[in-house]
């Protein structure tokens, strides 16, 4: 299933910087975004507070990022390390729903919907997700995401998963 997401996945950075390095530093630069939105939301959702030195700060808390199973991942140019982001990505904002006060706008409903769907559909065994978090979204309080906004998220994620799928069907002659 992953053959359109990572073959545009790909083109995409590779258009963006034309070598074999800057496919590297483009994925690193990601990788930092979702680290760096993880990390401040987790220290917002359980109130962790800061140390003193903020140097020291910073290592500690981005520690886990910098072992060398994480860091053997990040300095490659397969899939797989953006992939594990883009889920620890969608772990952080599903925490976010029962920690945090925050309604959800529609940014962030369209936002974890495309998250869902790429996750899902850039590894085999995650197509779970779809039904998963579909039915967590339902389950959730109408106070932070209301029937609306949980209905198009539900219609995005089963729309997107079915149309990717399609697509990668064609382009192997599945049909």
């Amino acid at each position: 299933m992953a053959t359109i997401l990572t073959g545009i996945y790909m083109d995409i950075l590779l258009q963006m910087l034309p070598f074999p390095g800057g496919f590297i530093i483009l994925q690193n630069i990601i990788v930092a975004i979702c680290v760096a939105f993880v990390v401040t939301n987790l220290e917002n959702y359980y109130d962790i507070k800061e140390i003193k030195n903020k140097y020291v700060d910073i290592f500690i808390k981005t520690l886990p990022f910098y072992l060398p199973p994480i860091l053997m991942y990040q300095f490659s140019e397969y899939r797989m390390g953006l992939y594990i982001y883009i889920e620890l990505v969608m772990l952080v904002m599903i925490i976010g729903i029962k920690k945090s006060e925050d309604i959800w706008d529609w940014k962030k409903i369209i936002l974890f919907s495309c998250l869902t769907v790429i996750a899902a559909t850039w590894r085999t065994e995650s197509f779970l997700y779809i039904g998963e978090v579909g039915l967590l979204i339902l389950l959730t309080s109408k106070f932070k995401i209301s029937l609306r906004k949980k209905l198009c998220c539900i219609g995005i994620l089963f729309l997107g998963f079915y149309s990717i799928n399609t697509l990668q069907n064609i382009s192997l002659n599945n049909e």
